[in-house]
């Protein structure tokens, strides 16, 4: 696992947590995928791209991304 990736998906989650205002929905899926990191190989550029598109939502309108 690239440690830099895993850091930065870790502080993503413990700031989520942080900030009443974020939707638990986002932080339900930064859980499943520190799990899914556990357990498998991933593509580190797919999931920066899926990770700030999901913030993108999430964060900026309030509104669940799926």
């Amino acid at each position: 696992m690239n440690r830099l990736s895993d850091n930065l998906l870790i502080t993503s989650y413990q700031k989520a947590i942080e900030i009443n205002e974020v939707d638990p929905f986002f932080i339900s899926l930064l859980q499943k995928e520190i799990e899914r990191r556990k357990l498998e190989s991933y593509d580190h550029n797919s999931f920066s791209c899926y990770i700030r598109s999901i913030e993108s939502v999430s964060l900026n309108t309030k509104k669940k991304p799926f």
